[in-house]
């Protein structure tokens, strides 16, 4: 489904926080354009795989199973820091 909606408009957002019980939320909003990487690219298969200290399966044109990569560039990246920002959020435009 995801890559379904990739594939319309290339629109894309994203949030990654640590926040816990009485702990100051920390965080990271994006939005950007992704767009689909063709070919097997089994040279990024083969990186992702020896990062997660898994065994590397033999180079084929569907090393990925049927899934796919992506690039994203991003054009606005919100930073969450209450700490230091308090409820204000800094926004960096690409």
């Amino acid at each position: 489904r995801h890559s379904r909606a990739i594939l319309g408009d290339g629109k894309v957002a994203g949030t990654i926080t640590i926040s816990g019980r009485g702990e100051d939320n920390l965080g990271i909003q994006f939005e950007g354009i992704a767009k689909k990487i063709g070919g097997s690219r089994f040279d990024l298969a083969q990186k992702h795989y020896i990062k997660r200290r898994k065994q590397v399966p033999e180079e084929t044109d569907d090393v990925l199973q049927g899934d796919s990569w992506y690039i994203l560039k991003p054009r606005r990246i919100e930073l969450i820091y209450e700490e230091h920002f308090g409820f204000d959020k800094q926004i960096i435009e690409l």
